[in-house]
């Protein structure tokens, strides 16, 4: 594997910035109205994806007196979609103020909006309505009507065409949440459902658990995460008063989404020394604390955290004031990853990523770059959107999971002042953001980014319960370098970024030739039917990200002929020796690497028990730093005793330094290690 140091050796060579990586380009040849400056002072703007390249933008104004709710639909080119007007279509404009909008898809592709209002003189309520793709207003739904103050609501997608909001209850100062579906009804109790009553409630985050309902961060003096079940809304978590994280007071938690119904959150705390620090948190999707760590324990204060998922762990960053320069302050950035030695757990992840954190915006000047939201690029990644506090400049930058970055763009820029900036992600590399230009206006910008290069396209052909995969190498990247190998693997659902690590495996095999060079991986499968397959390129910088290729085919039930190719993986060789020995293992062991400090080659003997048949397996090896070097063999272990061979080479085909190293043998959730010496 190649070094950092030459990494950003070829990156200079390349006349690329050592700091930042220049990949962004507007997409838009120019600067596209969401609303024409007409009367009335714009606040609350957020921007959705629409699922079709295009975006919604929601906002509050005040053109009629008071203020009132509108929403704008721009197509994938940044043009007014039909039956839309260049000022926005009115959702609701009842007399008192309609504020703080916020939006989540709905069916077809339409969009469901909340918000704050006060057409009721003695206290304000949650509404919430649904607009089709061209603008209809299709119904308006009293989300609430509590007695008492009803204020600042948050909405998800319930995966249904409904959504799930939560809202502050003044009053009571707690949260308070309600599920309604595609036609705008209550689908939980009719004052909806409170996760917590514990403490005095002021700040949350809510996300989307993939199954109806919702995770819900709750601040009260305590931070507490609380999983809402779909079908009533009750907790779905022991203990039913939610999963603490931490006994301290963390205003303005973020929460993602991990893709597997649980959730990274994001949240400040406060250290010994009595600095503010950064902290983040994984809770799996049954509401087990699966890890928590400190990411950033600088001097001063460190707030506002925001998370994003990226396919594999989460990116998260801050609002930074180490330097103590009063109100100037920097935005950094930290990642976390699964941990390979000790999964489900997580871990800082170190390659290009500093302690501390990555500083991603850096006020040179008094001209402080203000982050408002992050989200992730569909590539591993993250881009966040800011606005400078002097000249009042739309910024956008992207955070590679490989801790590079790209060099800031800039959105608009002008006399008239352009301030609070939101993002969204429409597509794969492209994202829009969208911001107030000067009091009465919204204007879009789209943003392309060199997008990360895609696995090798596959081929598949189908024997007797048996498949096989070819492809051919791609060519460099050139940020990540070269494709150093390649992993082939298989399941019975469909693999992505997140679970392509728990298939089983196909085959890994070294990069052994030049772009072009044909590649296969076969597998007899367990039954015939349907499986699905993906390939992973890993690449130099920091082993590359798992960029994938997927497909699905069918292992034929009939016939006698298996498709196979030299490239099939490895099985274990069971141990016989002979009629007086019994050959059944009684328990998972792994015995020490032979020999032991070893030169040449070692060999891995391991035994598993009948009780652990059928579960998965992995034997791989790792240095101290928790690095995997390479992955000997996985798959659906076999009860018996065994032994494989690693040669001291790494998954890049390189041999590996002299050194201690630990071979790590994982069948279903037990675990065992042995530690070994390579000599040079």
């Amino acid at each position: 594997m190649r070094t950092i140091s030459q990494s950003f050796t070829q990156l200079a060579a390349a006349g690329l910035s050592l700091a930042f990586i220049a990949t962004s380009a507007h997409a838009w040849t120019s600067i596209k109205a969401v609303k024409t400056a007409t009367g009335g002072i714009v606040n609350d703007v957020q921007v959705v994806a629409d699922g079709t390249g295009g975006t919604y933008t929601c906002w509050s104004d005040n053109r009629n007196a008071n203020f009132d709710v509108f929403v704008q639909h721009l197509d994938a080119a940044g043009a007014v979609m039909p039956g839309w007007s260049a000022t926005g279509n009115a959702v609701a404009t009842q007399p008192g103020d309609q504020v703080l909008p916020r939006m989540a898809l709905g069916l077809s592709g339409g969009v469901i909006v909340t918000w704050e209002d006060g057409r009721l003189s003695n206290n304000t309520d949650i509404y919430a309505a649904r607009l089709t793709r061209t603008g209809v207003l299709e119904w308006t739904s009293q989300v609430c009507n509590t007695t008492g103050d009803q204020r600042a609501p948050l909405i998800v997608s319930d995966m249904a065409g409904g959504a799930v909001i939560s809202w502050w209850n003044q009053p009571l100062q707690v949260f308070t949440a309600q599920r309604l579906n595609s036609a705008g009804g209550k689908v939980w109790l009719s004052i909806g459902v409170t996760p917590s009553t514990a403490g005095n409630q002021f700040h949350q985050d809510l996300v989307s658990d993939g199954a109806g309902g919702a995770l819900i961060a709750i601040n009260s003096g305590w931070l507490r995460v609380h999983q809402l079940s779909g079908s009533n809304g009750d907790p779905a978590w022991v203990p039913a008063d939610g999963t603490l994280i931490v006994a301290d007071n963390s205003p303005f938690p973020s929460l993602a989404a991990d893709g597997l119904g649980g959730a990274y959150v994001a949240y400040s705390y406060t250290a010994s020394a009595g600095n503010i620090n950064i902290a983040a948190s994984h809770v799996s999707s049954s509401g087990q604390l699966m890890s928590s760590m400190v990411l950033c324990a600088a001097p001063f204060h460190q707030v506002v955290p925001k998370v994003v998922c990226d396919g594999e762990g989460a990116i998260v960053a801050w609002n930074d004031y180490r330097r103590n320069l009063g109100s100037a302050t920097d935005w950094y950035a930290a990642r976390i990853k699964p941990d390979p030695i000790n999964p489900p757990a997580d871990v800082l992840d170190s390659c290009n990523w500093p302690t501390d954190g990555l500083i991603v915006m850096k006020d040179l000047t008094t001209d402080q770059e203000i982050v408002t939201n992050m989200v992730s690029d569909g590539h591993g990644g993250a881009v966040l959107a800011a606005q400078t506090s002097v000249t009042s400049d739309i910024l956008a930058r992207r955070i590679r999971r490989e801790g590079l970055r790209d060099s800031s763009s800039l959105l608009a820029s002008g006399a008239v002042v352009q301030s609070r900036p939101s993002i969204a992600r429409v597509a794969a590399g492209k994202t829009v953001t969208v911001w107030r230009e000067g009091s009465n206006a919204i204007n879009a910008q789209e943003l392309t980014f060199v997008q990360d290069p895609a696995g090798p396209s596959l081929t598949v052909s189908t024997g007797f319960r048996s498949v096989r995969l070819d492809w051919v190498g791609p060519g460099n990247d050139p940020v990540l370098g070269a494709v150093q190998s390649f992993e082939a693997r298989y399941a019975s659902a469909p693999i992505t970024d997140a679970n392509f690590s728990a298939a089983a495996l196909m085959g890994s095999m070294v990069v052994s030739g030049p772009p072009g060079t044909p590649y296969c991986a076969s597998v007899v499968t367990p039954v015939c039917g349907l499986y699905y397959f993906a390939v992973r390129s890993i690449y130099a910088v920091c082993s590359g990200p798992s960029l994938l290729r997927t497909l699905s085919a069918n292992a034929k039930c009939s016939g006698t002929s298996a498709v196979v190719c030299e490239f099939a993986a490895r099985s274990p060789t069971p141990i016989d020796d002979g009629p007086s020995i019994d050959t059944q293992a009684r328990e998972l062991e792994l015995a020490t690497p032979r020999p032991n400090p070893s030169a040449e080659r070692a060999t891995l003997s391991f035994s598993i028990p009948s009780t652990l048949q059928g579960k998965p397996y992995e034997l791989a090896v790792f240095d101290l730093t928790g690095r995997r070097i390479q992955l000997v063999d996985k798959g659906v272990a076999t009860a018996g005793r065994f032994s494989m061979d690693w040669n001291l080479r790494g998954d890049h085909g390189r041999r590996v330094s002299a050194g201690v190293y630990y071979v790590r043998l994982v069948v279903g959730v037990e675990m065992r290690k042995q530690s070994m010496m390579v000599l040079d």
